[in-house]
């Protein structure tokens, strides 16, 4: 049987095509709204998104004409903050702010004139012409009551009836929440419906308060909850208030709140962006105008300004190359003695130790058939964002290639580093054969390095 795999030739060119940056942005931004100053927040900190509120006039008027003049998206919060029922009799006003009202909610868009007939135009405009990237439905769902889920807070039909109002009143909008992927998931109930009308959800890290509070785990169980609702991960980090204290500076809450130091916003960024494959990067909060809580009153941007190393984090941020490559599905973890395959997902590979990892994915490489003649390959290439081997130059020196097939009918397969070893005539005559048997890949699939595929050098190996 003769199957011939996809060349990485192809893959190469589209990778090459289509790769582009992460957009990272900042929520808050007063006193830097205006366009020659957000052009200069590109320029020094490579930022290109806003994340803030305003009623209808403003928007359409002032903020948005002037981030488009500037390169810039902005993601809107329409509605009020808090949207309280004013006749709940509950706990919900003694504990906290009130009973979430959904039709309150709605109402408050109407009262911020986004349905005003010199205003609602321009806002499908700006929706249309990607200005206006996301609609926030709302922040700080959960602290209606207790902080955490309870009574007082919106329900799963509540917020996918946010969606709903929005996509259906505002065609094209992108509709986000402040809310961890994982909140989402737990007000879900644990049901395995995705939702509807929620595109994505800002899941905001933080030491303190996150849970877990350890990167890359809290990465990866936003992930693995995203792919549950069917919504987007929206990387975010608490830059004001959610540090390990190695800053040493005392964050927006005040007392047992610490900034991120630059070096946190770089690792934790960086941990975020590589698990998940977000788009955007969302820092709270980067603000010229209001004060923290710490003894000196604190203006966030300007000490965010005063320490360069900031800079070079968040440009670091901004240049990193949009994720090309996904985990898949399920691999082939193992071949019993009895023939029987065992596959394993990628999403339970990805909770594993470090070491378990990579142990997985160097060496448990093999490839077989079906009886259906579906084709089960191993980790490294179908988890390839767990197994960092998303790079098209990706070669493990232990992986098999169909070598030959014999007269007798016999199928040898070999390994790159045998291949590595050959003469460079040798080498070029097996690099050369397009045929596969068993599911184990042609020789330049298998190893692009030493078949010197496209512009594949010789430093993406695994030994």
């Amino acid at each position: 049987m003769n199957l011939k795999i996809t060349s990485i030739t192809l893959y190469c060119i589209l990778w090459i095509s289509l790769v582009s940056a992460i957009s990272v942005g900042i929520w808050g931004g007063n006193g830097y709204q205006d366009t020659s100053q957000l052009e200069d927040l590109t320029t020094e900190y490579g930022f290109n998104v806003l994340v803030t509120v305003s009623k209808g006039g403003y928007a359409v008027n002032t903020l948005l004409p002037d981030a488009k003049a500037a390169g810039w998206k902005v993601v809107l919060r329409f509605a009020d903050y808090f949207t309280v029922d004013p006749d709940d009799t509950s706990d919900c006003t003694t504990i906290g702010f009130g009973k979430f009202s959904y039709d309150v909610w709605e109402e408050s868009i109407t009262e911020n004139l986004f349905f005003d007939e010199d205003f609602y135009p321009e806002v499908l405009n700006f929706i249309d012409d990607g200005t206006l990237l996301g609609v926030m439905l709302a922040d700080d769902v959960r602290n209606y009551g207790d902080y955490g889920w309870d009574e007082c807070d919106p329900t799963i039909d509540d917020i996918e009836n946010m969606g709903k109002f929005i996509k259906d009143n505002f065609p094209g909008a992108k509709t986000w929440i402040r809310l961890a992927v994982t909140e989402l998931e737990e007000r879900n109930g644990g049901s395995l419906d995705s939702l509807e009308y929620i595109d994505g959800a800002i899941s905001q890290f933080t030491v303190k308060n996150s849970d877990p509070n350890t990167m890359p785990e809290y990465a990866i169980q936003n992930r693995l909850a995203a792919e549950v609702l069917g919504v987007d991960v929206i990387c975010g980090l608490n830059i004001a208030d959610g540090g390990d204290g190695t800053s040493g500076q005392v964050g927006w809450s005040g007392a047992g709140f610490y900034a991120m130091s630059a070096s946190e916003v770089l690792q934790y960024g960086s941990d975020f962006i590589d698990r998940t494959c977000c788009k955007y990067m969302l820092l709270w909060e980067y603000d010229g105008e209001e004060k923290w809580s710490d003894a000196d009153e604190t203006i966030g941007a300007d000490y965010f300004n005063a320490d360069e190393d900031y800079k070079d984090s968040t440009l670091t941020l901004s240049s990193t190359e949009e994720c090309m490559c996904l985990d898949g599905e399920k691999y082939l973890h193992n071949i019993r003695r009895s023939g029987k395959h065992v596959m394993r997902k990628c999403s339970w590979l990805a909770t594993k130790s470090s070491s378990f990892i990579k142990k997985t994915c160097k060496r448990k490489i093999a490839y077989s058939i079906t009886t259906l003649d579906e084709i089960l390959s191993p980790a490294q290439a179908i988890c390839r964002r767990t197994c960092d081997s998303c790079d098209v130059c990706f070669e493990n020196k232990k992986t098999r290639y169909t070598q030959n097939v014999l007269r007798d009918g016999t199928k040898v397969f070999k390994r790159c580093k045998f291949l590595s070893a050959q003469n460079e005539a040798k080498k070029k005559k097996i690099c050369s054969r397009e045929f596969s048997e068993n599911g184990y890949p042609t020789p330049e699939d298998a190893c692009p390095q030493t078949c010197a595929v496209a512009h594949c050098g010789s430093t993406t190996t695994s030994d």
